[in-house]
């Protein structure tokens, strides 16, 4: 404890010690101290003597009383002179020679609280990779030394121990975080100068990395077939959706049950189509990249035609009625009537057989 005492001699009655900024201060607060001997009579040019503690003294320094003044100030002082802790000062007139008359006062210096931030390296992160803890303190008094110790909720996080400041900054990797939110915060430690203090919670994601596969069946299609889109996802999430892509193009989407999405109402055009699939991600798991791309190749309906010639057996001239008939019903298109590798003529299919009628066959066998 350290006293501050202004003695003042020759003096009918001793007034007031006074600290400017009031008494407690924080470290590093420069402080004045000011002897006020109004009401003691005649009191200009009195020299005060400041000093800390009445036994194993520690002279501040003097301050005289101006002519028509009765206060003599001394200051300010820094924290070289007063570091943190109790002082009871003293302000003496030791050089009167009608004795001394003593001020006192008691000056109090707290250790100040920093300011202290937690940041990360990123949030969403991917379960197993390091984060980055980075804790900042600064204060008014200086820059902190010491060191800071990283929380995930109210444990301590394994292997990093206090980390020790460097110009105000403690940061430290860790890979211990498990999926989930997790509520991190830094507490530095204090030093000579400052108090220890816990920095605000930082929430902190973190989550699966995901991969999506795609099958396709059947792998190659008639035109009009349907066709099964299946994607996996790993690891098995608790939810979410895939979108199924054909090229850039959004061509559905599905639920993930089980690890797995199926689109079954796919029916693509004919021609090869490239086809991927993404997973969207949920709370615990990150969007996945587009799977490896799987070829759909979707092929024309396979068709037979039959034809009929009524009648089988004509004369010249005689008009003789071609029929053909598709098979599956219902395909539209065009019929090329051919008389051996010569063209009789055509006929647009709409719905049905497709008929010719002609008069030109010469005599002969013809097919």
């Amino acid at each position: 404890m350290v006293i501050l005492l202004a003695g003042v001699a020759g003096l009918a009655s001793a007034q007031t010690l006074t600290i400017s900024p009031p008494s407690p201060v924080f470290y590093g607060t420069p402080v004045t101290l000011i002897a006020n001997l109004t009401g003691s009579g005649s009191c200009g040019g009195v020299v005060v003597t400041f000093s800390i503690g009445n036994t194993n003294v520690i002279s501040l320094g003097e301050a005289t009383t101006s002519q028509g003044s009765c206060i003599a100030t001394l200051g300010p002082f820094g924290p070289a002179t007063f570091p943190v802790g109790t002082y009871n000062l003293v302000a003496d007139d030791y050089l009167s020679s009608s004795g001394s008359q003593f001020l006192s006062a008691v000056l109090v210096v707290n250790q100040p609280t920093p300011t202290i931030t937690l940041m990360t390296s990123g949030s969403p992160s991917i379960v197993s990779n390091p984060v980055t803890l980075t804790a900042n303190v600064s204060g008014t008094s200086g820059t902190p030394t010491g060191n800071v110790s990283f929380f995930d909720g109210n444990s301590i996080f394994p292997f990093l121990g206090p980390v020790s400041l460097s110009n105000g900054t403690a940061s430290a990797p860790t890979s211990a975080l498990t999926v989930g939110m997790h509520l991190l915060k830094a507490h530095y430690g204090g030093d000579l100068t400052y108090q220890g203090v816990d920095s605000a919670t930082v929430p902190q994601t973190v989550q699966n990395a995901t991969t999506t596969s795609l099958q396709a069946s059947p792998l190659s299609s008639t035109f009009g077939q349907n066709v099964m889109l299946i994607a996996m996802v790993s690891p098995t999430p608790a939810g979410g959706t895939v979108t199924f892509m054909e090229g850039s193009n959004s061509i559905g989407s599905a639920p993930v049950i089980a690890g797995t999405a199926t689109l079954s109402n796919y029916t693509p055009s004919i021609g090869s189509h490239t086809l991927t699939a993404s997973y969207g991600g949920d709370t615990n798991d990150v969007p996945s990249p587009p799977s490896p791309p799987v070829t759909e190749t979707v092929n024309r309906i396979a068709t037979t035609t039959s034809l009929q010639a009524a009648p089988t057996s004509s004369t010249p001239g005689q008009n003789v009625m071609l029929t053909a008939t598709v098979s599956p019903p219902n395909v539209t298109g065009t019929v090329t009537f051919m008389d051996g590798s010569t063209t009789i003529g055509t006929q647009q299919l709409n719905g049905g057989p497709a008929s010719l009628s002609t008069s030109s066959l010469s005599i002969g066998s013809h097919t």
